[in-house]
Protein backbone atom coordinates (compact mmCIF):
# COMPACT_ATOMS: atom_id res chain seq x y z
CA UNK A 1 0.00 0.00 0.00
CA UNK A 2 1.32 3.42 -0.90
CA UNK A 3 2.34 5.71 1.92
CA UNK A 4 0.12 8.77 2.32
CA UNK A 5 2.83 11.22 1.23
CA UNK A 6 3.40 9.15 -1.92
CA UNK A 7 -0.31 9.45 -2.67
CA UNK A 8 -0.25 13.23 -2.39
CA UNK A 9 2.95 13.33 -4.44
CA UNK A 10 1.18 11.53 -7.25
CA UNK A 11 -2.07 13.53 -7.22
CA UNK A 12 -0.82 16.90 -6.01
CA UNK A 13 0.70 18.05 -9.30
CA UNK A 14 -2.23 17.10 -11.49
CA UNK A 15 -3.45 19.79 -13.89
CA UNK A 16 -7.05 20.95 -13.67
CA UNK A 17 -8.85 21.96 -16.82
CA UNK A 18 -10.86 25.21 -17.10
CA UNK A 19 -14.17 25.28 -15.24
CA UNK A 20 -13.29 22.15 -13.28
CA UNK A 21 -13.90 22.53 -9.59
CA UNK A 22 -11.83 20.70 -6.99
CA UNK A 23 -14.07 18.40 -4.94
CA UNK A 24 -14.70 19.62 -1.42
CA UNK A 25 -13.31 17.39 1.31
CA UNK A 26 -15.49 17.73 4.39
CA UNK A 27 -14.91 15.24 7.20
CA UNK A 28 -17.91 15.33 9.47
CA UNK A 29 -19.28 18.78 8.65
CA UNK A 30 -20.70 20.84 5.78
CA UNK A 31 -19.12 23.78 4.00
CA UNK A 32 -22.11 25.93 4.96
CA UNK A 33 -20.50 26.33 8.39
CA UNK A 34 -23.87 26.87 10.10
CA UNK A 35 -23.89 26.42 13.86
CA UNK A 36 -26.99 26.42 16.02
CA UNK A 37 -27.35 29.01 18.74
CA UNK A 38 -25.37 27.93 21.76
CA UNK A 39 -22.94 25.82 19.75
CA UNK A 40 -19.96 28.12 20.14
CA UNK A 41 -16.69 27.56 18.32
CA UNK A 42 -14.31 29.31 20.67
CA UNK A 43 -10.80 29.80 19.29
CA UNK A 44 -9.68 26.43 20.64
CA UNK A 45 -6.56 26.58 18.51
CA UNK A 46 -4.49 29.38 17.07
CA UNK A 47 -1.33 29.75 15.00
CA UNK A 48 2.17 30.52 16.14
CA UNK A 49 3.27 31.72 12.74
CA UNK A 50 6.16 33.17 10.79
CA UNK A 51 7.05 33.83 7.17
CA UNK A 52 10.22 33.92 5.14
CA UNK A 53 10.62 35.02 1.55
CA UNK A 54 13.34 35.42 -1.07
CA UNK A 55 12.45 37.48 -4.16
CA UNK A 56 14.13 36.56 -7.39
CA UNK A 57 16.58 38.98 -8.95
CA UNK A 58 15.03 41.06 -11.69
CA UNK A 59 16.82 42.82 -14.53
CA UNK A 60 14.99 45.43 -16.56
CA UNK A 61 14.62 44.72 -20.26
CA UNK A 62 13.77 47.14 -23.08
CA UNK A 63 10.05 47.91 -23.30
CA UNK A 64 7.98 45.37 -25.19
CA UNK A 65 4.79 46.37 -26.97
CA UNK A 66 1.69 44.69 -25.57
CA UNK A 67 0.77 43.55 -29.08
CA UNK A 68 4.16 42.00 -29.84
CA UNK A 69 3.82 39.07 -27.47
CA UNK A 70 1.08 36.48 -27.57
CA UNK A 71 0.56 35.39 -23.97
CA UNK A 72 -2.20 32.93 -24.80
CA UNK A 73 0.22 30.25 -25.94
CA UNK A 74 2.95 28.27 -24.24
CA UNK A 75 5.69 30.83 -24.94
CA UNK A 76 3.64 33.67 -23.51
CA UNK A 77 3.01 31.73 -20.33
CA UNK A 78 6.70 30.87 -20.02
CA UNK A 79 7.65 34.55 -20.14
CA UNK A 80 7.10 34.88 -16.41
CA UNK A 81 10.23 32.91 -15.64
CA UNK A 82 12.34 33.25 -18.81
CA UNK A 83 11.95 37.04 -18.78
CA UNK A 84 11.71 39.85 -16.24
CA UNK A 85 9.51 42.82 -15.56
CA UNK A 86 9.75 45.52 -18.25
CA UNK A 87 8.82 49.18 -17.93
CA UNK A 88 5.49 49.92 -19.61
CA UNK A 89 5.48 51.69 -22.95
CA UNK A 90 4.86 55.43 -23.05
CA UNK A 91 1.22 56.45 -22.94
CA UNK A 92 -0.82 59.28 -24.34
CA UNK A 93 -1.63 61.60 -21.41
CA UNK A 94 -4.61 63.22 -23.13
CA UNK A 95 -7.77 62.77 -21.08
CA UNK A 96 -11.45 63.17 -21.99
CA UNK A 97 -12.77 66.67 -21.30
CA UNK A 98 -15.01 65.51 -18.42
CA UNK A 99 -11.99 64.14 -16.54
CA UNK A 100 -9.50 66.80 -17.63
CA UNK A 101 -11.80 69.40 -16.05
CA UNK A 102 -11.32 67.89 -12.59
CA UNK A 103 -9.00 69.82 -10.28
CA UNK A 104 -9.21 67.95 -6.96
CA UNK A 105 -6.30 66.79 -4.84
CA UNK A 106 -7.19 63.09 -4.96
CA UNK A 107 -9.51 60.73 -3.11
CA UNK A 108 -8.67 59.63 0.42
CA UNK A 109 -9.39 56.32 2.15
CA UNK A 110 -7.89 54.04 4.79
CA UNK A 111 -5.14 53.02 2.33
CA UNK A 112 -5.07 56.04 0.05
CA UNK A 113 -3.88 59.64 0.31
CA UNK A 114 -4.18 62.23 -2.47
CA UNK A 115 -5.48 59.53 -4.75
CA UNK A 116 -2.53 57.14 -4.38
CA UNK A 117 -2.09 54.00 -2.28
CA UNK A 118 0.21 54.39 0.73
CA UNK A 119 2.14 51.12 0.93
CA UNK A 120 2.82 51.41 4.67
CA UNK A 121 -0.94 51.31 5.32
CA UNK A 122 -1.35 47.87 3.78
CA UNK A 123 -1.87 44.92 6.12
CA UNK A 124 0.12 42.51 3.94
CA UNK A 125 3.78 41.93 3.17
CA UNK A 126 5.43 41.69 -0.23
CA UNK A 127 8.14 39.33 -1.51
CA UNK A 128 8.87 40.24 -5.12
CA UNK A 129 5.53 39.51 -6.77
CA UNK A 130 4.37 37.29 -3.89
CA UNK A 131 2.44 38.59 -0.89
CA UNK A 132 1.17 37.20 2.40
CA UNK A 133 -0.39 38.06 5.77
CA UNK A 134 -0.30 36.47 9.22
CA UNK A 135 -2.99 36.34 11.90
CA UNK A 136 -3.54 34.18 14.95
CA UNK A 137 -6.52 32.49 13.30
CA UNK A 138 -5.75 32.93 9.59
CA UNK A 139 -2.90 32.74 7.08
CA UNK A 140 -2.79 33.82 3.46
CA UNK A 141 -0.36 33.80 0.54
CA UNK A 142 -0.69 35.07 -3.04
CA UNK A 143 1.52 34.94 -6.11
CA UNK A 144 1.33 37.72 -8.69
CA UNK A 145 1.31 36.30 -12.22
CA UNK A 146 4.49 37.47 -13.97
CA UNK A 147 3.02 37.10 -17.44
CA UNK A 148 1.79 40.70 -17.11
CA UNK A 149 5.37 41.98 -17.23
CA UNK A 150 5.17 43.39 -20.77
CA UNK A 151 1.70 44.93 -20.48
CA UNK A 152 0.96 48.64 -19.97
CA UNK A 153 -0.02 49.46 -16.37
CA UNK A 154 1.27 46.04 -15.23
CA UNK A 155 1.98 45.63 -11.51
CA UNK A 156 1.23 42.05 -10.43
CA UNK A 157 3.26 42.62 -7.26
CA UNK A 158 0.93 45.35 -6.00
CA UNK A 159 -2.11 43.40 -7.19
CA UNK A 160 -1.16 40.36 -5.09
CA UNK A 161 -0.36 42.55 -2.11
CA UNK A 162 -3.72 44.33 -2.35
CA UNK A 163 -5.48 40.96 -2.58
CA UNK A 164 -3.88 39.79 0.66
CA UNK A 165 -4.46 43.17 2.30
CA UNK A 166 -8.19 43.00 1.65
CA UNK A 167 -8.38 39.37 2.84
CA UNK A 168 -6.80 40.51 6.10
CA UNK A 169 -9.05 43.59 6.28
CA UNK A 170 -12.22 41.51 5.87
CA UNK A 171 -11.06 39.13 8.59
CA UNK A 172 -10.22 42.04 10.91
CA UNK A 173 -13.82 43.22 10.65
CA UNK A 174 -15.09 39.78 11.70
CA UNK A 175 -12.53 39.61 14.49
CA UNK A 176 -13.69 42.97 15.86
CA UNK A 177 -17.30 41.73 15.81
CA UNK A 178 -16.30 38.60 17.72
CA UNK A 179 -14.37 40.59 20.33
CA UNK A 180 -17.39 42.88 20.89
CA UNK A 181 -19.83 39.99 21.18
CA UNK A 182 -20.70 37.94 24.26
CA UNK A 183 -18.65 34.98 23.05
CA UNK A 184 -20.83 34.19 20.05
CA UNK A 185 -20.94 35.88 16.66
CA UNK A 186 -22.63 34.02 13.83
CA UNK A 187 -20.59 35.65 11.07
CA UNK A 188 -17.29 34.87 12.80
CA UNK A 189 -18.37 31.30 13.53
CA UNK A 190 -19.62 30.64 10.01
CA UNK A 191 -16.84 32.44 8.18
CA UNK A 192 -16.20 30.85 4.77
CA UNK A 193 -12.75 31.51 3.24
CA UNK A 194 -14.32 31.46 -0.24
CA UNK A 195 -16.58 34.40 0.68
CA UNK A 196 -13.63 36.26 2.22
CA UNK A 197 -11.53 35.72 -0.91
CA UNK A 198 -14.40 36.70 -3.22
CA UNK A 199 -15.03 40.00 -1.42
CA UNK A 200 -11.30 40.72 -1.14
CA UNK A 201 -10.82 40.09 -4.87
CA UNK A 202 -13.66 42.44 -5.83
CA UNK A 203 -12.18 45.16 -3.60
CA UNK A 204 -8.72 44.44 -5.02
CA UNK A 205 -9.91 44.98 -8.60
CA UNK A 206 -11.57 48.28 -7.70
CA UNK A 207 -8.47 49.49 -5.85
CA UNK A 208 -6.21 48.41 -8.72
CA UNK A 209 -8.26 50.35 -11.27
CA UNK A 210 -8.15 53.45 -9.09
CA UNK A 211 -4.40 53.07 -8.76
CA UNK A 212 -4.02 52.65 -12.51
CA UNK A 213 -2.53 49.15 -12.43
CA UNK A 214 -3.41 45.78 -13.91
CA UNK A 215 -2.47 42.31 -12.74
CA UNK A 216 -3.64 38.91 -11.57
CA UNK A 217 -2.65 36.51 -8.84
CA UNK A 218 -3.12 33.04 -7.43
CA UNK A 219 -4.26 32.91 -3.81
CA UNK A 220 -4.47 30.55 -0.85
CA UNK A 221 -6.37 31.29 2.37
CA UNK A 222 -6.69 29.22 5.56
CA UNK A 223 -8.89 30.00 8.60
CA UNK A 224 -9.01 28.38 12.04
CA UNK A 225 -12.39 28.04 13.74
CA UNK A 226 -12.36 25.82 16.79
CA UNK A 227 -10.40 22.80 15.58
CA UNK A 228 -11.50 23.29 11.97
CA UNK A 229 -9.02 24.45 9.36
CA UNK A 230 -11.02 25.89 6.46
CA UNK A 231 -9.07 26.25 3.21
CA UNK A 232 -9.79 28.02 -0.09
CA UNK A 233 -7.38 27.94 -3.01
CA UNK A 234 -7.20 29.52 -6.45
CA UNK A 235 -4.20 28.48 -8.55
CA UNK A 236 -0.89 26.84 -7.77
CA UNK A 237 -0.11 27.86 -4.19
CA UNK A 238 -0.17 24.84 -1.86
CA UNK A 239 -1.03 24.10 1.77
CA UNK A 240 0.64 21.15 3.51
CA UNK A 241 -0.01 19.74 6.99
CA UNK A 242 2.71 17.75 8.72
CA UNK A 243 1.79 15.85 11.87
CA UNK A 244 4.35 13.93 13.91
CA UNK A 245 6.84 14.16 11.07
CA UNK A 246 4.47 12.80 8.41
CA UNK A 247 2.59 14.61 5.66
CA UNK A 248 -1.11 14.07 6.34
CA UNK A 249 -2.55 16.57 3.86
CA UNK A 250 -1.54 18.37 0.69
CA UNK A 251 -3.86 20.65 -1.27
CA UNK A 252 -4.10 20.34 -5.05
CA UNK A 253 -2.83 22.94 -7.50
CA UNK A 254 -5.20 24.25 -10.16
CA UNK A 255 -3.85 24.69 -13.67
CA UNK A 256 -5.64 25.51 -16.91
CA UNK A 257 -2.58 24.09 -18.66
CA UNK A 258 1.17 23.85 -18.08
CA UNK A 259 2.45 26.95 -16.25
CA UNK A 260 -0.95 28.62 -16.71
CA UNK A 261 -2.60 28.58 -13.27
CA UNK A 262 -6.17 29.37 -12.41
CA UNK A 263 -5.96 32.99 -11.23
CA UNK A 264 -7.87 36.04 -10.03
CA UNK A 265 -7.58 38.86 -12.54
CA UNK A 266 -9.05 42.21 -13.52
CA UNK A 267 -12.54 40.98 -14.45
CA UNK A 268 -13.77 43.14 -17.36
CA UNK A 269 -11.34 46.04 -16.88
CA UNK A 270 -9.55 47.33 -19.96
CA UNK A 271 -6.30 49.29 -20.22
CA UNK A 272 -8.28 52.42 -21.09
CA UNK A 273 -10.79 52.07 -18.24
CA UNK A 274 -7.93 51.53 -15.80
CA UNK A 275 -6.11 54.65 -17.01
CA UNK A 276 -9.24 56.77 -16.73
CA UNK A 277 -10.23 55.33 -13.34
CA UNK A 278 -6.83 56.33 -11.96
CA UNK A 279 -7.18 59.83 -13.41
CA UNK A 280 -10.56 60.26 -11.72
CA UNK A 281 -9.20 58.99 -8.40
CA UNK A 282 -6.20 61.30 -8.50
CA UNK A 283 -8.02 64.46 -9.61
CA UNK A 284 -11.14 64.42 -7.46
CA UNK A 285 -11.71 65.44 -3.85
CA UNK A 286 -13.52 63.30 -1.31
CA UNK A 287 -13.33 60.36 1.07
CA UNK A 288 -14.02 56.82 -0.10
CA UNK A 289 -15.35 54.39 2.48
CA UNK A 290 -13.76 50.97 2.89
CA UNK A 291 -15.24 48.66 0.27
CA UNK A 292 -16.87 51.57 -1.57
CA UNK A 293 -18.14 50.87 -5.07
CA UNK A 294 -17.39 52.95 -8.15
CA UNK A 295 -20.94 54.32 -8.03
CA UNK A 296 -20.14 55.80 -4.62
CA UNK A 297 -17.26 57.96 -5.86
CA UNK A 298 -18.00 61.56 -4.85
CA UNK A 299 -19.82 63.55 -7.54
CA UNK A 300 -19.50 60.78 -10.12
CA UNK A 301 -21.81 61.88 -12.91
CA UNK A 302 -22.89 60.05 -16.06
CA UNK A 303 -20.26 61.81 -18.19
CA UNK A 304 -17.47 60.28 -16.11
CA UNK A 305 -19.22 57.05 -15.12
CA UNK A 306 -19.50 55.89 -18.72
CA UNK A 307 -15.73 56.38 -19.15
CA UNK A 308 -14.51 54.38 -16.14
CA UNK A 309 -17.22 51.72 -16.18
CA UNK A 310 -16.84 48.12 -17.36
CA UNK A 311 -15.49 47.45 -20.82
CA UNK A 312 -17.27 45.42 -23.44
CA UNK A 313 -17.41 41.75 -22.52
CA UNK A 314 -17.22 39.20 -25.30
CA UNK A 315 -20.05 36.68 -25.56
CA UNK A 316 -19.35 33.66 -23.40
CA UNK A 317 -16.29 35.21 -21.78
CA UNK A 318 -15.67 34.10 -18.24
CA UNK A 319 -12.95 34.73 -15.72
CA UNK A 320 -11.82 32.60 -12.79
CA UNK A 321 -13.43 33.50 -9.46
CA UNK A 322 -13.38 32.10 -5.91
CA UNK A 323 -17.12 31.34 -5.86
CA UNK A 324 -16.97 29.38 -9.11
CA UNK A 325 -13.49 27.87 -9.12
CA UNK A 326 -11.92 27.75 -5.66
CA UNK A 327 -10.71 24.43 -4.31
CA UNK A 328 -12.02 24.01 -0.76
CA UNK A 329 -11.28 21.72 2.15
CA UNK A 330 -12.26 21.49 5.81
CA UNK A 331 -9.89 19.59 8.07
CA UNK A 332 -9.66 18.91 11.79
CA UNK A 333 -6.28 19.92 13.19
CA UNK A 334 -4.46 18.88 16.34
CA UNK A 335 -2.06 20.67 18.64
CA UNK A 336 1.44 20.57 17.21
CA UNK A 337 0.37 20.31 13.56
CA UNK A 338 2.71 22.20 11.23
CA UNK A 339 0.75 24.07 8.55
CA UNK A 340 2.89 25.20 5.59
CA UNK A 341 1.59 27.50 2.87
CA UNK A 342 3.77 28.40 -0.08
CA UNK A 343 3.82 30.03 -3.47
CA UNK A 344 4.91 27.87 -6.38
CA UNK A 345 8.49 29.10 -5.98
CA UNK A 346 8.98 26.38 -3.37
CA UNK A 347 6.79 23.70 -4.94
CA UNK A 348 8.48 23.94 -8.35
CA UNK A 349 11.87 23.20 -6.80
CA UNK A 350 11.24 20.83 -3.89
CA UNK A 351 9.56 17.44 -3.92
CA UNK A 352 7.24 16.57 -1.07
CA UNK A 353 9.82 14.29 0.53
CA UNK A 354 12.30 17.20 0.53
CA UNK A 355 9.79 19.36 2.39
CA UNK A 356 9.09 16.68 4.98
CA UNK A 357 12.83 16.09 5.42
CA UNK A 358 13.48 19.79 6.15
CA UNK A 359 10.60 20.01 8.63
CA UNK A 360 11.80 16.90 10.46
CA UNK A 361 15.35 18.27 10.61
CA UNK A 362 14.29 21.65 12.02
CA UNK A 363 11.92 20.09 14.56
CA UNK A 364 14.63 17.69 15.67
CA UNK A 365 17.23 20.45 16.06
CA UNK A 366 14.79 22.73 17.94
CA UNK A 367 13.08 20.03 19.99
CA UNK A 368 13.94 21.82 23.24
CA UNK A 369 12.76 25.25 22.11
CA UNK A 370 9.67 26.63 23.80
CA UNK A 371 9.39 29.50 21.32
CA UNK A 372 7.08 28.12 18.67
CA UNK A 373 7.30 31.30 16.58
CA UNK A 374 11.05 30.70 16.31
CA UNK A 375 10.42 27.12 15.21
CA UNK A 376 7.92 28.32 12.59
CA UNK A 377 10.44 30.90 11.39
CA UNK A 378 13.20 28.30 11.16
CA UNK A 379 10.98 25.98 9.10
CA UNK A 380 10.05 28.78 6.69
CA UNK A 381 13.65 29.87 6.31
CA UNK A 382 14.95 26.33 5.80
CA UNK A 383 12.41 25.58 3.08
CA UNK A 384 13.02 28.91 1.31
CA UNK A 385 16.78 28.50 1.32
CA UNK A 386 16.65 24.91 0.10
CA UNK A 387 14.25 25.84 -2.70
CA UNK A 388 16.44 28.77 -3.74
CA UNK A 389 19.54 26.57 -3.76
CA UNK A 390 17.75 24.01 -5.93
CA UNK A 391 16.52 26.69 -8.35
CA UNK A 392 20.08 27.95 -8.91
CA UNK A 393 22.01 24.66 -8.79
CA UNK A 394 23.57 24.05 -12.25
CA UNK A 395 24.07 20.39 -11.36
CA UNK A 396 20.38 19.79 -10.62
CA UNK A 397 18.72 17.76 -13.35
CA UNK A 398 15.34 16.76 -11.93
CA UNK A 399 12.83 19.04 -10.21
CA UNK A 400 9.03 19.07 -9.90
CA UNK A 401 8.84 21.81 -12.54
CA UNK A 402 11.18 19.87 -14.82
CA UNK A 403 8.99 16.78 -14.54
CA UNK A 404 5.88 18.76 -15.49
CA UNK A 405 7.67 20.26 -18.48
CA UNK A 406 8.77 16.83 -19.70
CA UNK A 407 5.21 15.53 -19.34
CA UNK A 408 4.14 18.36 -21.68
CA UNK A 409 6.73 17.31 -24.24
CA UNK A 410 9.15 20.15 -23.49
CA UNK A 411 12.87 19.91 -22.91
CA UNK A 412 13.77 21.45 -19.56
CA UNK A 413 16.52 20.73 -17.03
CA UNK A 414 16.90 21.92 -13.44
CA UNK A 415 14.82 24.06 -11.13
CA UNK A 416 12.82 27.23 -11.76
CA UNK A 417 14.00 30.65 -10.59
CA UNK A 418 11.08 32.46 -9.00
CA UNK A 419 9.99 34.40 -5.93
CA UNK A 420 9.85 32.02 -2.98
CA UNK A 421 7.50 32.63 -0.04
CA UNK A 422 6.82 30.19 2.78
CA UNK A 423 4.34 30.82 5.61
CA UNK A 424 4.41 28.38 8.52
CA UNK A 425 1.87 28.14 11.32
CA UNK A 426 2.21 25.79 14.29
CA UNK A 427 -1.17 24.90 15.76
CA UNK A 428 -1.40 25.42 19.52
CA UNK A 429 -4.05 25.79 22.18
CA UNK A 430 -5.44 29.32 22.03
CA UNK A 431 -5.07 31.80 24.84
CA UNK A 432 -8.38 33.62 24.38
CA UNK A 433 -7.21 36.73 26.24
CA UNK A 434 -4.15 37.16 24.04
CA UNK A 435 -6.17 36.16 20.97
CA UNK A 436 -8.46 39.15 21.49
CA UNK A 437 -5.56 41.62 21.49
CA UNK A 438 -3.05 40.01 19.14
CA UNK A 439 -4.37 41.15 15.75
CA UNK A 440 -1.82 43.93 15.43
CA UNK A 441 -0.95 45.25 11.99
CA UNK A 442 2.39 44.22 10.52
CA UNK A 443 3.29 46.89 7.99
CA UNK A 444 6.45 47.41 6.00
CA UNK A 445 7.59 49.33 2.97
CA UNK A 446 7.58 47.83 -0.49
CA UNK A 447 10.18 45.08 -0.84
CA UNK A 448 11.69 45.22 -4.31
CA UNK A 449 15.18 44.09 -3.41
CA UNK A 450 16.71 40.65 -3.66
CA UNK A 451 17.38 40.12 0.04
CA UNK A 452 15.49 37.57 2.13
CA UNK A 453 12.40 38.94 3.86
CA UNK A 454 11.45 37.51 7.21
CA UNK A 455 8.61 38.28 9.58
CA UNK A 456 7.75 36.40 12.77
CA UNK A 457 4.26 36.88 14.15
CA UNK A 458 4.83 36.85 17.90
CA UNK A 459 1.81 36.56 20.16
Amino acid sequence: MHRLEDLFLRIGRSALRPRYRVPTYVPGTSRAFHHTEGTVLLPVYSFYSAAYGIPKKRHQLPPVSSSSQNDSGVFGRLASFFGSKSPPPEENDELPAAIAALHGSGLRSSIRDEGRIVLTRLLSQQVGEDAYFLMDDALGVADGVGGWASRPHANPALFSRLLMHFCRAELDVLHARWCNSDGYDEEWQGCDPVDIMQTAWERCVRASKREGIMGSATALLALLRGDELRIANIGDCVLIIIRDGEMVFRSIEQQHSFNFPVQLGMMDATEESVRLSAAVCQHRDGVLRDGGLDEELPYLGPDIGCLVGPGEVEDGRHWDSPKEDAGTWVLHVQEGDVVIMSSDGMLDNLFDEDIVEEVRRVCREMANSEDRCSVAHAISEALCCRAKAASEDPRLVVSPFQQQAVEEGMYYVGGKVDDITVVTGIVARADVASFESSHDNINDDDNEHAEPITVAHAR
